[in-house]
């Protein structure tokens, strides 16, 4: 009976559960056991055997993705090329498939009435400059006319006055009358009048001419601008792509008229 009740309290000693204080203690103690295991695997130097070595030159290059797919590829920027006037087709330089810049000609234009309506802006731009000279010699030759002409009257106007002065003189001593003299003062005082009008005129002349260049000149400005309208009508008929690419189509054919608008060639950029 003795026996009995000793092996029972035995192994009820024996199933006594452990305290939490314990545990977390010995959990405490495997995690620094860990911490200092990895900061030793982490500072010891590594080694490496020489034959695992293995030495190589790194290069530099492109690296290509094919990829595969369904649709059409379209350009990023495209240009659509048309013509602004009646014209007909002339010639073709370029086929679609061609790499283009911005100044390759595509196709040439003709159109006869603007290579006459060239022609007379020119003869009318020709003929306008020509007028504006002629103008500008006929202007200064009236300047010089009209200076010449004053001139002469301050020469007579001198020549009036030392007459009057020693005529001031001699009609004391009876050698000339009071009307000679009165004469000469009258004469002074006309051409002193009349120089005043001559530089009056002159100024007004002077005047004139200017306002009138700038009437030639204005006209002349007009002209000018219908020869540049006309000479660049005249361009439009060599078609250029307009900008770095490829033709990517043709929609006309050699000896074709074409009427204002016609959608003549698409190129597409890079």
């Amino acid at each position: 009976m003795t026996n009995t009740m000793d092996i029972d309290s035995t192994l009820k000693r024996r199933n006594k559960p452990i305290s939490p204080k314990k545990l977390i203690i010995g959990l405490v103690l495997a995690g620094c056991m860990l911490i200092i295991f990895a900061l030793l695997q982490w500072f010891s130097p590594h080694t490496l055997a020489a034959n695992q070595l293995q030495i190589a030159t790194v290069t530099q290059a492109d690296f290509v993705i094919k990829i595969r797919g369904f649709g059409r590829l379209k350009s990023k920027y495209q240009r659509y090329l048309t013509n602004t006037d009646s014209a007909m087709v002339e010639a073709i330089h370029v086929y679609p498939g061609t790499r283009v810049n911005k100044d390759t000609v595509i196709l040439t234009l003709v159109n006869p009435l603007q290579a006459q309506r060239l022609s007379v802006a020119r003869l009318e731009l020709a003929r306008q400059k020509a007028s504006a000279n002629e103008q500008i010699i006929n202007h200064k030759s009236q300047l010089l006319e009209r200076q010449a002409s004053l001139t002469i009257l301050k020469s007579e106007l001198e020549s009036a006055q030392l007459r009057s002065d020693a005529e001031s003189k001699l009609i004391e001593q009876g050698i000339v009358s009071s009307l000679d003299y009165k004469r000469s003062l009258l004469t002074v005082k006309q051409l002193e009048q009349r120089i005043e009008i001559e530089q009056q005129r002159l100024v007004q002349l002077a005047d004139m001419h200017h306002q009138r260049s700038k009437i030639q000149q204005e006209l002349l400005s007009q002209f000018a601008l219908n020869f540049q309208v006309q000479q660049q009508a005249f361009d439009d008929l060599q078609i250029t792509a307009g900008i770095d690419g490829m033709l990517q189509e043709l929609n006309v054919e050699l000896g074709q008229n074409l009427t204002p608008g016609t959608r003549l060639a698409i190129v597409g950029s890079d």
